[in-house]
């Protein structure tokens, strides 16, 4: 005859199931680094934290756009630094040749410069680009697009418009400009300093531009830091909380089937000694 140990045994595996379920669950939290990996662990939890997830990758992507923003405006000022590098020569050699102490063959040789000055010109406005898109010569733009957007947010509002200028020697008032004559050099002190004025404006334009975009890219970069701590606080792990809770609970495992195997000892010797 034995004991009936039924009840005894459910009692024990039934504490040792919830122990292994929690000691499995503080396993994974731990080797995971998170506490929510499925809707079970946090419903709610895991709706938020999809969402912002969501918002992290869009400010991500957006601040990879404001970056490539700010080097096409970049692109854009060094086009146009060149430019006002050659104008200003323009506007000094303008100055020189409105001097009637120069001869005619003096006034060809600077003419020389000013057409080389000219080209350089129009070949900036024609060859700078951003990604195989002319920035400083319309013409040259099969689409003759006068700007761009770029889209600096995560949403649909969040868009910023940058100029595509035009710096072609047509447009600054410079084409086909002569020093041959003292006349045609006051002519072209006049047009030099006007575009130098121009191409002033433009730089300014870029510069606030480029501020604007900076200051859209710092601020990106706080929501999308405050962000992914508000997603970490959901998701990830207390490392250090769940190392405690798998130590307690593989104390608690190790106990429960000390206990058990005790208690099936004390048994084992009560049938002995009661019905041997």
């Amino acid at each position: 005859m034995r004991l009936n140990s039924q009840f005894e045994n459910k009692f024990f595996d039934n504490r040792r199931s919830k122990i292994t379920g929690k000691l499995q669950k503080a396993i994974r939290n731990v080797s995971s680094g998170l506490k929510v990996l499925g809707a079970a662990d946090n419903p709610a939890g895991l709706s938020i934290s999809e969402t912002t997830r969501s918002q992290i990758r869009g400010l991500a992507q957006a601040q990879r756009n404001i970056q490539d923003g700010m080097a096409f405006l970049k692109t854009t000022e060094d086009g146009l630094m060149k430019t006002n590098e050659d104008i200003q020569r323009l506007y000094e050699v303008s100055i020189m040749a409105s001097n009637d102490t120069m001869d005619n063959s003096s006034r060809l040789e600077v003419q020389g410069e000013v057409d080389g000055l000219l080209t350089s010109i129009q070949q900036t406005a024609e060859t700078v680009q951003f990604n195989t898109r002319n920035l400083l010569g319309p013409e040259t733009r099969p689409d003759k697009q006068k700007d761009i957007s770029i889209q600096s947010g995560p949403n649909s509002n969040g868009s910023m418009t940058l100029e595509l200028m035009d710096i072609t020697t047509g447009s600054l008032g410079l084409a086909n400009a002569s020093v041959e004559t003292r006349e045609n050099a006051v002519e072209l002190m006049k047009t030099s300093k006007n575009a130098i004025s121009n191409i002033a404006g433009y730089l300014s334009k870029i510069g606030s531009q480029y501020s604007s975009l900076e200051n859209n890219l710092n601020n990106s970069l706080t929501l999308q830091n405050s962000l992914t701590t508000i997603e970490a606080n959901i998701r990830d792990s207390d490392i250090g909380k769940e190392v405690m809770n798998l130590t307690i609970n593989k104390l608690l495992l190790d106990g429960i089937n000390t206990l058990h195997k005790y208690s099936d000892d004390q048994r084992q010797n009560f049938e002995k000694v009661l019905f041997e």
